[in-house]
């Protein structure tokens, strides 16, 4: 916060409101990015296990391929604090959700890294996409509040997508051309089943 207010009494007396935003949106994040390799929920797990196998020629939606998925990254006991539980016993170990749920943390698989920076990604650009969509005033007072309620940060960096659907269903809403919104719409509900 000490570096907050100072950010926005500058914007306000040089009249560079977008500029401040934009620099808050990217430097108070960075103070936040963990150091480390983790996965915060099982389904970011499973889906950078699955962007494994997929990479390595094998079917990432076979349950018997990612049944190990627990034994392979050491969480065994982290199963039942991370663990989605089914009902009959046991935890959720499968790929079943859509296809692009995976295909976005190919990246993370690729060059090693937390696949939680492609969430923060989407986060940041989430808060572009709005910052540059609103008239000045209105993006700073939203910066304001995306960036002063933290949960909206800590979501992505412990293992929440839901940021990813939600920006491309931003950018279906902020088209104009019925196409765009179709396709943008359909990538939306492709990475999450029901947004």
């Amino acid at each position: 916060l000490l570096l907050y207010y100072p950010l926005i009494l500058f914007g306000y007396f040089f009249k560079k409101m977008k500029y401040t935003a934009l620099i808050m949106l990217f430097t108070l994040p960075l103070f936040y990015i963990p150091l480390e390799h983790y996965f915060g929920t099982d389904e970011i797990m499973i889906g950078y296990y699955s962007g494994y196998l997929f990479l390595h020629g094998f079917n990432p939606y076979d349950p018997h391929l990612t049944a190990n998925v627990y034994e392979v990254f050491n969480r065994t006991k982290d199963q039942y604090i991370y663990g989605t539980p089914y009902t009959t016993g046991g935890f959720v170990t499968n790929l079943n959700y859509p296809a692009l749920f995976f295909l976005i943390e190919l990246p993370a698989v690729i060059f090693n890294f937390s696949p939680n920076y492609i969430l923060l990604l989407f986060y940041l650009l989430t808060g572009l996409v709005m910052l540059l969509a609103l008239p000045d005033y209105i993006g700073l007072l939203f910066i304001s509040a995306y960036l002063l309620n933290f949960n909206y940060l800590y979501y992505p960096l412990g293992g929440v997508d839901d940021i990813v659907w939600v920006f491309f269903l931003l950018l279906a809403f902020l088209v104009d051309d019925v196409r765009l919104k179709g396709v943008l719409y359909g990538l939306s509900i492709s990475y999450k089943q029901d947004p």
